[in-house]
């Protein structure tokens, strides 16, 4: 059964689904379909990992299985000579604006505390 796609969508609600419940009045409204769901385009801040250099490289692009055979095949020249990548940490954004200043702040505290946090949190993805 095909999930039916809504674009409009009740502002209290936050789930995605068919139907939902709304909390204040109790009668059902439709829910926003995710960007994905409707065939936008996402955006996606990712953490490289090398494990020959021990090295992170940070990034976005809106194809992200693209990027990461780039990386492998030595077409980015800042990744060339630490092959292979292999992705250990992704995050979607709706706009290539809200990735890159995530892109940019993580570059930030790339080396200090918070990049050891972000390590930690569930979802990074160890190898």
């Amino acid at each position: 059964m095909k999930r039916q796609q809504f674009l409009y969508f009740h502002p209290k609600i936050r789930e995605f689904g068919d139907l939902a419940e709304s909390p204040q009045s109790g009668v059902k409204v439709a829910c926003p379909a995710s960007r994905e769901m409707r065939g936008l385009e996402m955006y996606y801040v990712y953490i490289l990992y090398s494990e020959s250099k021990d090295r992170y490289y940070i990034g976005h692009t809106n194809y992200l299985q693209r990027r990461l055979i780039e990386h492998n095949q030595g077409l980015t020249r800042s990744t060339k000579a630490h092959r292979p990548w292999k992705v250990v940490y992704t995050e979607k954004y709706n706009t290539r604006v809200e990735a890159y200043k995530r892109e940019q702040e993580i570059k930030d505290y790339k080396s200090g505390y918070k990049f050891q946090l972000l390590k930690q949190s569930e979802s990074w993805q160890s190898g």
